[in-house]
């Protein structure tokens, strides 16, 4: 049984996904179950109906997010740092929505790197370009270590 999780788990990482466990036989996911329902009955509307409902639901709920805290007071940097956050959060969903809409297999197949379509705040957020320290590989960490 050891040797099937470490199988799903390393494919799962490959997909970037993240791994919760072997599931029992029979226990299949609704997406899943829909797919697999629209191939029997020759409908995609059977899998089309749950899948962009999902989809509405997980954007509307950032974009409210984003919006509910856009007038926040500069002066109040919890408040900043929540709409950045919340910003963040709407951004990459859409970019994950779009990758997995048609460039994410290609990409995932030739392991290209994954760029950003946006220089928005959010890439700024990211930890790297605030942190102080330079990332390995960087062209900042090459000019570090010249400067020494």
């Amino acid at each position: 049984m050891a040797f099937y999780a470490t199988l799903v788990r390393v494919h799962r990482k490959g997909e970037g996904a993240p791994f919760t466990g072997l599931k029992p036989a029979g226990e299949i996911e609704p997406p899943i179950r829909a797919a697999d329902h629209a191939l029997e009955s020759g409908d995609v509307a059977d899998v089309e109906a749950p899948l962009v409902a999902s989809v509405h639901a997980g954007l509307a709920q950032r974009h409210d997010a984003v919006t509910s805290r856009r007038g926040f007071d500069p002066a109040n940097v919890d408040a900043g740092r929540a709409y950045v956050g919340a910003y963040v959060d709407y951004v990459h969903y859409v970019e994950r929505l779009y990758d997995a809409a048609g460039s994410a297999p290609t990409r995932q197949r030739t392991k290209e790197p994954r760029t950003h379509r946006s220089t928005g705040p959010h890439t700024l957020t990211e930890g790297r370009r605030n942190s102080g320290t330079a990332q390995p590989g960087s062209a900042r960490a090459l000019r570090e270590r010249r400067a020494r």
